[in-house]
C-alpha cells in the first residue's frame, strides 16, 4: 500500500480470537485480512508507544477490549467519542495542548507522554520525534490469544527519515524477529509511503 506519508490518516489494528483473524484498516482500505492466526500477540502492564520507530503526530487513541468492525472503524473515526461506549477500554484523544499528561475519557488511566505538543488547523496532537514516547501505566492492560481487542489512533508521518513502526506486539524497535509466524506482527511505514506488514 501506497499513501501520502505527510497525511493524516486513521488506523486501526483488530484482532479477533475466536475466528483467529488479523485484521488492519487505514481510513476506509483494508491493509491486511489475515486468517488462521497462529502468533500469540501479549502484553501487559505497561502499554508504551513511540520511541525510536516513530516520528510523526498523533491523536484520538482508542483501545477496545472487543472487535471493531469494518462498519463501525469507519462510522466513528472522524467523531468524538463520549468515553461511555460498550467496550471501549480507554480513549486518549490527546487535545489538552499543555503538559505531560494525556487524559482518558474512558477509564481514568491516564498517559504520561514524552513528546513535544503540535497544533495543526485540526486541533492538537502530540508530536513524536523519533526518541519521544507515551506510556499508559496499568496492570489491566492485556491482550492475548484469547482476548479480542482493537487499537485506533491518527497518525500522520514526518514524512522524512528511516522506517517507522506503527503498530507491533513485539519490541517495535526495528530488531523484532518476524521469520517466527508465532512472534510478532509488525506494520512499518517507509518514509516513501510504502507500508509494509511483516509477520
Amino acid at each position: 500500500v501506497v499513501t501520502p506519508w505527510d497525511s493524516w490518516h486513521h488506523w486501526a489494528f483488530i484482532y479477533d480470537a475466536v475466528e483467529e483473524e488479523v485484521k488492519i484498516y487505514m481510513d476506509d482500505q483494508v491493509i491486511l485480512l489475515e486468517d488462521e492466526v497462529t502468533y500469540n500477540p501479549s502484553f501487559q502492564g505497561l502499554l508504551s508507544l513511540g520511541n525510536s520507530q516513530l516520528a510523526g503526530k498523533m491523536h484520538e487513541l482508542r483501545i477496545w477490549e472487543d472487535v471493531r468492525s469494518y462498519g463501525e472503524v469507519v462510522s466513528n473515526m472522524s467523531i468524538t467519542l463520549t468515553g461511555n461506549e460498550p467496550g471501549l477500554y480507554g480513549y486518549w484523544m490527546m487535545d489538552e495542548g499543555t503538559g505531560d499528561q494525556s487524559l482518558d475519557h474512558a477509564s481514568g488511566r491516564h498517559a504520561t507522554v514524552n513528546a513535544g505538543w503540535s497544533l495543526d488547523p485540526g486541533g492538537y496532537s502530540w508530536e513524536f520525534d523519533g526518541s519521544s514516547y507515551l506510556t499508559i501505566n496499568s496492570t489491566n492492560i492485556l491482550a492475548d490469544k484469547e482476548t479480542d481487542f482493537s487499537i485506533e489512533f491518527c497518525f500522520k508521518g514526518n514524512g522524512a527519515g528511516a522506517t517507522q513502526t506503527l503498530v507491533s506486539n513485539g519490541l517495535g524497535d526495528g530488531t523484532d524477529d518476524t521469520t517466527d509466524p508465532n512472534s510478532v506482527i509488525v506494520v512499518e511505514a517507509q518514509s516513501d509511503g510504502t507500508i509494509h506488514v511483516l509477520s
